[in-house]
């Protein structure tokens, strides 16, 4: 698993230490480049910052300085006033600025570093810095020279705690295996020219040896009279913060969706239990009769069964679903699409049955994608109730929500399809801003299309959106895709000698259960104890595979896993997990670290049998 992540920086601010920013500011007055903290100064974003008259500066004496050559004005340390027509108090923002040129080697400056922090004059005419503690995060300026391979610093990586980089070639830090493709693509797509600037956020490694989230961004200033790069700028920020935020706003929406979700789950799992429990009543009283007639008592049985696998199904699913959200710096892999959206449409479909009808057209086959997993199936989820919300209750026979997807070339286009209210064009732009809402207080968090904006964006995907008011809503996702082989399946293994099996459930039930699960088939044994477990192996007794409970009041499956591997190496090896469930992020990731994958409860027959026929012959 993916070390966690840690802010960038060797020590924690010091108290009162204000928030810089810095800006790239090219010869003729361009703003080339702009750090994360630059833009929360500036509280413009860095495509914003380009377009004319997104910032008036004028200088200390309040004159109008020439558009945003004011940065780089010729003076090394300035006072300037950026007049923002939509700060919220209508108030300017003062900055104090200190200049640095930039540029290759034996050439005139073709840019400057221009860092800066916010300062408010007090009452005296004195300018004052503005502390931003909380959320300062230390960033770094750098340049590569192309010709002369000479890539410099400021401030130096050490300095910050990361590991300095062995060449240039592209690669600036040390970065995690998951995100050098990612990186790779961006510096190529901005060094052939098909970007303004190349961007991406990736893992870089640490001094300390664990990794930090940071926010790449490279411009090409200089090419030579061939075309090839002769210099690049950059910055580096760290966005640990943020990636940790995200994850937790991604928690929290999860688990808001679950609480709307769960009168439909209910209802979804309250169906088989009721077939279940009649069928099973209706075995249990004709049995030994010679009323009812045995292939009626079979089939009773299987539709009893049927229903044991619904109910199954729905909470491995809803399981999968409600985990915490996943830690900061997760890594992304292959994601079957067909398997995600099957449990969002598992979890939404009777939220949505009471305002419109479902409609899902999907091709029988569909290709992966890299994420994290379960992500996907959180952003159908957060999609399929924004659509299901937008349609007034009444009419569900009248409203319509459409699912499809397809392959188009490389990427994967998902679209959720209401005929709702639609969205207005005065709160398109800030549909997927945090917290935003247009319904009620009490009716919805604010959060679910800006954790559906996030999580896509970290999967170098785009989200769309297309409204009217009352014409509807289509959301589209696309995603980049990898195409996946997957082998035919060949006929089932065929039933191997009989061997032992050892059940360690504190039910008695469960052991009886796989005793009939088995029928005469395999030898088995069964003990409602780790310690019951214990004595047997330590007295002796040998079995091909050991099945294990992970959650048992006394001593835990995991508890058990230790003491076995002291006691007998040799049955620690064929020891098998069964479980309802991981619940804890500790029994999770112990499951992921086992050599044998566990086996999700209720226990399936041929599987069960797949399982003891692999188990190597006792020695």
């Amino acid at each position: 698993m993916p070390a966690r992540t840690e802010p960038l920086g060797s020590a924690p601010p010091l108290a009162g230490t204000p928030e810089e920013g810095t800006l790239i500011v090219l010869a003729d007055g361009r703003v080339g480049l702009c750090s994360v903290a630059a833009e929360r100064i500036l509280g413009v974003t860095f495509d914003r910052l380009l377009v004319p008259g997104a910032c008036q500066v004028v200088g200390e004496d309040g004159q109008p300085l020439p558009g945003q050559s004011a940065f780089a004005s010729g003076s090394r340390e300035a006072i300037l006033c950026i007049e923002r027509a939509d700060r919220a108090d209508g108030s300017p923002l003062w900055l104090k600025t200190r200049a640095r040129p930039l540029g290759p080697t034996g050439r005139q400056p073709l840019a400057q570093v221009v860092t800066f922090h916010e300062v408010r004059r007090d009452p005296t005419g004195t300018f004052r810095p503005v502390t931003r503690s909380a959320e300062l995060a230390q960033e770094l300026v750098w340049e590569l020279e192309v010709g002369q391979g000479r890539l410099s610093f400021e401030p130096p990586v050490s300095q910050v705690g990361l590991i300095e980089p062995a060449g240039v070639g592209g690669v600036w830090f040390v970065v995690a295996p998951e995100d050098r493709e990612a990186l790779s693509r961006a510096w190529k797509a901005h060094a052939e020219g098909q970007t303004a600037q190349a961007e991406v956020e990736c893992r870089a490694r640490t001094t300390e040896g664990g990794w930090r989230w940071v926010l790449l961004r490279a411009r090409v200033i200089l090419r030579e009279p061939d075309g090839a790069l002769a210099w690049v700028v950059g910055t580096v920020s760290d966005i640990s913060q943020k990636k940790a935020l995200e994850a937790q706003l991604s928690a929290t929406e999860r688990l808001a969706s679950i609480g709307t979700l769960a009168a439909g789950v209910a209802h979804e799992i309250n169906n088989p239990l009721a077939w279940i429990s009649a069928n099973l009543g209706f075995v249990l009283e004709h049995i030994g009769e010679g009323e009812v007639e045995i292939d009626e008592l079979r089939r009773a049985l299987r539709e009893a069964l049927d229903g044991v696998s619904r109910v199954a199904d729905i909470v491995r699913r809803l399981r999968v679903f409600g985990r915490p959200g996943t830690p900061a710096g997760a890594a992304r892999s292959r994601v079957g699409v067909a398997e995600e959206l099957a449990v969002a449409l598992a979890l939404s479909r009777h939220d949505i049955s009471h305002r419109a009808r479902l409609v899902v057209d999907l091709p029988p086959r569909l290709p992966d994608v890299m994420m994290v997993p379960h992500d996907l199936a959180q952003v159908a989820v957060n999609l399929l109730r924004n659509a299901s919300q937008s349609i007034p209750e009444g009419k569900a026979h009248a409203n319509e929500v459409r699912v499809t997807a397809r392959a188009v070339g490389e990427e994967l286009v998902l679209e959720i399809k209401d005929t709702g209210v639609g969205i207005p064009p005065s709160v398109r732009p800030r549909i997927f801003d945090p917290f935003f809402t247009t319904r009620p207080q009490g009716e919805g968090t604010g959060l679910g299309l800006s954790v559906c904006h996030g999580i896509v964006s970290a999967a170098k995907g785009r989200i769309e959106v297309e409204s009217a008011p009352g014409q509807g809503s289509t959301f589209r996702v696309v995603l980049p895709t990898v195409m996946v082989e997957r082998p035919a399946l060949g006929p089932p293994a065929p039933r191997g000698a009989r061997r032992r099996v050892l059940v360690v459930d504190d039910e008695p039930m469960m052991g009886r259960a796989v005793a009939r699960l088995l029928g005469d088939a395999h030898e088995v044994s069964a003990v409602t104890s780790a310690a019951q477990a214990l004595a047997l192996l330590e007295g002796g007794e040998r079995y091909h595979l050991v099945l294990c409970d992970l959650m048992m009041p006394d001593t835990t499956g995991m508890d058990f896993a230790r003491l076995l591997a002291a006691a007998s190496p040799q049955m620690a090896a064929r020891l098998v997990f069964m479980t309802g469930g991981a619940f804890t992020p500790a029994a999770e990731q112990f499951l992921e670290s086992r050599p044998l994958p566990a086996m999700l409860k209720p226990l399936d027959a041929k599987a069960l049998l797949e399982r003891i026929g692999s188990m190597p012959e006792l020695d």
